[in-house]
């Protein structure tokens, strides 16, 4: 490892860099400049070459041994490791950017406002990044990030990881927003029997109701938050095959479902399916087949 380094055009030096110089410019060998200072000499080999950081420690041996301040000696170290920091961040950043061609950014402008930043790439993913309360997009691929997928993900594609984490991301950002009481099993216990009936209800007799459908979806928000389960709704982003989605969230349980077809009897299919995952302790995500 060299004790600098060269970015953006510029410079930076490690604290090894300049300990070097004093102990040529010493007249002395590595060995008994690192005696004079206190450490061992692989100690001071290493910090020369750049290949371990600058300690409170040996700082303050420093300042001693050339009548200069401690921070001048950390300040070196801090610079170099900002320098560092910044170099990290223009390669994750540029990681980022192939993540971004997976998640349609108009997508969030649509429904969450957030601003179109024109054709600025980088400010989008920025703008996202912190939309979604991640310090990466990067983790948008993980399988397991937030919660595990229900069915096998050895030939689940990339885009679809990455759009049902985010999609999720937004689900839990908007639950924790909403106030709840703690979850409580005989309460979701009743709250299932309530919903089996309109479950059943609907499904015999689903054309007469269409009109009052809002009232019923209505009426299971209301259940379910009584017992302590959220239940969120957010589109689906396009080109994205997630249905639905559960996960505790402190003493609340998470239900979150794509509300693409809230009219739809399929909605009731999903939300009663996810209360079963939930009475089962099954908590993960669900991707439409």
């Amino acid at each position: 490892m060299n004790n600098y380094i060269e970015y953006n055009n510029k410079m930076a030096f490690h604290p090894g860099y300049y300990i070097q110089e004093l102990v040529e410019d010493s007249g002395l060998t590595q060995e008994d400049f690192a005696k004079r200072l206190d450490t061992t000499p692989k100690n001071l080999s290493l910090l020369i070459r750049g290949e371990q950081n600058l300690s409170i420690d040996i700082a303050v041996k420093l300042a001693r041994l050339f009548n200069n301040s401690i921070e001048f000696w950390l300040n070196l170290q801090a610079t170099y490791d900002a320098a560092l920091a910044e170099i990290k961040s223009s390669e994750e950043l540029e990681k980022e950017r192939q993540i971004f061609k997976f998640i349609n950014y108009k997508y969030f402008v649509k429904y969450f406002d957030l601003p179109q930043n024109s054709k600025n790439i980088d400010l989008q993913i920025k703008t996202l990044r912190n939309f979604l309360q991640l310090s990466t997009l990067l983790l948008l691929t993980k399988k397991d990030l937030i919660s595990k997928f229900r069915d096998s993900t050895d030939n689940l594609p990339l885009n679809q990881v990455i759009m049902a984490n985010a999609m999720l991301q937004v689900g839990i950002n908007q639950a924790l927003q909403i106030e709840a009481v703690n979850f409580n099993k005989t309460k979701f216990k009743k709250s299932i029997n309530f919903v089996d009936i309109l479950y059943a209800d609907n499904k015999l007799n689903f054309n007469l109701l269409k009109k009052e459908y809002a009232d019923y979806y209505d009426n299971i928000d209301d259940t379910l938050l009584n017992s302590g389960v959220i239940l969120t709704k957010i589109p689906a982003m396009p080109g994205t095959n997630f249905r639905s989605a559960t996960k505790k969230l402190g003493s609340n349980i998470m239900l979150l479902i794509n509300d693409t077809y809230t009219k739809s009897a399929n909605t009731l299919d999903t939300i009663f399916a996810e209360m079963t995952n939930i009475a089962t302790g099954n908590y993960g995500i669900t991707l439409n087949n």
